[in-house]
């Protein structure tokens, strides 16, 4: 049986129906109002605010159109939140959805900021300055790896060598055509597909090291059909 949400156990459907109408034309725009943002950021927003109003029904609150949000509403559930012992991560999504809500209702400052609400240990979220994650933070030699990789799978030892010689992410590796992507006399590669966001960019070529990989993964990309190393 599929899983059903907050929102599908305790809105009213025309509740629902009503709310997904009014934020339908603006869910795709971006917080700033410069541009679109993706499908998935439109999701998420959608069902945190859906999430939001049927939290507030099961808190009492139960309001019948986004426009009664008022202070009292941001208090219950900032009370609710503490008290759930919800993440910090949580915290972040759920003010920033509701601070581009109460945009989107004209009510700019209805919503401050977490600090306004939370102690600041309290909304501090564990990012990667916490803990040295880099190959040398682990006591991961790369270049071991990749030899491993190669006596695996050439094609693999490829994707992992073009990561560390250039920062490519994994789908960049994976869908890059080595002999396409050497640009301006040899000084850069560009990369497109499978970069953040599908946009175009430009790694230098700086060290001996680079050159040889490079030189290496188009032989590997060339045993191919596609000319990418997957």
């Amino acid at each position: 049986m599929a899983h059903k949400s907050l929102a599908s156990r305790i809105l009213p459907k025309p509740l629902q129906d009503d709310i997904e109408r009014q934020i339908q034309p603006h869910l795709r725009r971006r917080a700033s109002g410069d541009g679109v943002c993706s499908t998935k950021t439109a999701r998420e927003r959608r069902g945190h605010i859906l999430g939001t109003v049927a939290c507030l029904w099961q808190l009492g609150y139960r309001i019948r159109k986004l426009e009664s949000l008022d202070k009292r509403h941001i208090d219950a559930l900032r009370t609710h939140w503490e008290a759930e012992g919800l993440s910090a991560e949580f915290l972040h999504n759920r003010a920033s959805v509701l601070r581009t809500l109460a945009g989107w209702l004209g009510k700019r400052h209805l919503v401050g900021d977490l600090s306004d609400y939370f102690p600041k240990e309290r909304t501090r979220r564990k990012t990667s300055t916490d803990e040295d994650l880099s190959c040398k933070g682990k006591g991961i030699d790369p270049i071991k790896v990749i030899a491993l990789a190669r006596t695996i799978d050439e094609r693999l030892a490829a994707m992992l060598a073009m990561q560390h010689a250039f920062g490519l992410r994994v789908k960049e590796s994976i869908e890059i055509r080595p002999a396409n992507s050497v640009v301006e006399g040899g000084d850069f590669i560009e990369v497109f597909s499978g970069t953040k966001g599908g946009k175009l960019r430009r790694i230098p070529l700086t060290d001996d090291y680079q050159c040889t990989t490079l030189a290496w993964v188009r032989q590997v990309a060339a045993g191919g059909k596609t000319g990418r190393l997957r």
